[in-house]
């Protein structure tokens, strides 16, 4: 079982129809997958990730679980506009099991929030 249940996680926090969700440090893509899937065909996912390999893999899952509303996304969250979003974009960010490896915090918390909307919400696991 992946660490912090992000099924559970997911339906929790609640997504709607349409939504759109940046994944910040996707890993191998269990929130990517389940957030996807939430938000349904209207809605979009950014999987971003900085290690090739586990973007590879979270194209193969997405594939598999034929989910074509997730764009990964290979990138460096410690950098200024690394995610390359657009600004205040996405209504949810979620940053997963991912903030203890992170350097910069306050760049990666920075970005988390630039491409967040007014209303957007993060959630920090």
């Amino acid at each position: 079982m992946p660490f912090a249940h992000p099924k559970k996680n997911i339906a929790e926090l609640g997504l709607k129809d349409g939504q759109h969700v940046a994944d910040f440090g996707a890993g191998p893509g269990h929130y990517a997958i389940e957030a996807a899937k939430a938000v349904g065909e209207d809605g979009h996912v950014y999987a971003i990730e900085i290690q090739k390999e586990l973007v590879s893999k979270v194209e193969s899952r997405a594939e598999s679980a034929d989910l074509d509303n997730i764009n990964v996304i290979w990138a460096d969250l410690e950098k200024p506009e690394g995610s390359t979003l657009k600004d205040e974009l996405v209504d949810v960010v979620i940053a997963s099991n991912v903030l203890f490896q992170v350097k910069d915090k306050e760049q990666f918390l920075s970005e988390a929030y630039r491409v967040l909307k007014d209303d957007g919400r993060l959630l920090l696991v």
